[in-house]
């Protein structure tokens, strides 16, 4: 049997950078894809480089390869020599144009009692950018502390929170259940556009990162209480809602019945 092919060894290369966020060095990028796709290796693909230090397998030879062409082209990021690899924004959106990821790439659901590492770690308050989907988002300081806010009152009801899987904002799961979290500010009043904006998302995420077969539960984040129209329409899409009021939290009676508000 042959050496995997270019197209299919693109394909693992950027779900590989994508599942360790976007970025990752040559060392952590050679593991992550054997973790990921390591069973569709070929014997070929296992069988040492000729004149390859260290007996390296043919596999890791031709992801370096590729690697230096998807850098030109632009769809990873320039880099010197020892800087991590990383998606720019046109990789990020081939990412997003492949389909279903395969069901054996999922991000680790790992308990942690904190925030101060691991899988939940909601990035830092102060404002940033962040290249998604070929087009550049602003997210203020107010949008990470609610997910951090929210995310550490459910890790204290036996939630377990995962914020490392970019483009979504947070995976939620206990019982086996898994919940798709999408956190939106609610600014100048504009319900309206943060409720749908939230629903959008939620279902795009849903189709590209989860198999039709076992789908999570979509759940919308807001800043600011909806009022009972929006939150109705996003009820009759299959979305929970919650949001915070005053030091509280609100919620609908979908979120209410599956626990998602803190008390």
């Amino acid at each position: 049997m042959a050496e995997t092919n270019g197209k299919r060894l693109r394909e693992w290369l950027l779900l590989a950078l994508q599942h360790l966020g976007g970025k990752g060095r040559r060392a952590e990028v050679h593991q992550r894809v054997e973790d990921l796709f390591g069973a569709e290796f070929t014997a070929e693909d296992r069988a040492p480089r000729v004149g390859r230090p260290g007996n390296e397998p043919a596999w890791k030879n031709n992801v370096d390869s590729l690697y230096d062409r998807l850098k030109k082209s632009g769809v990873l990021l320039p880099t010197q020599r020892g800087d991590p690899w990383g998606l720019s924004s046109l990789g990020q959106a081939e990412v997003a144009t492949m389909g279903r990821l395969p069901k054996h790439v999922r991000p680790q659901l790992v308990e942690l009692p904190t925030s101060s590492g691991g899988h939940f770690s909601p990035k830092s308050s102060t404002p940033h950018r962040a290249q998604i989907r070929a087009r550049e988002l602003v997210k203020s300081r107010d949008h990470e502390s609610l997910l951090e806010t929210y995310g550490t009152a459910m890790m204290r009801e036996g939630w377990t929170a995962v914020t490392t899987v970019h483009p979504r904002d947070m995976e939620l799961t206990r019982t086996g259940r898994v919940w798709l979290a999408e956190v939106k500010m609610v600014y100048n009043g504009d319900v309206s556009g943060a409720a749908r904006a939230a629903q959008g998302q939620l279902i795009e995420y849903r189709h590209f990162f989860y198999e039709p077969s076992n789908p999570p539960g979509l759940l919308a984040l807001f800043s600011e209480p909806l009022g009972d129209a929006y939150v109705g329409m996003l009820g009759s899409l299959g979305v929970a809602s919650v949001w915070r009021s005053g030091v509280g939290w609100g919620g609908s009676r979908r979120a209410r019945a599956a626990e998602l508000v803190p008390p």
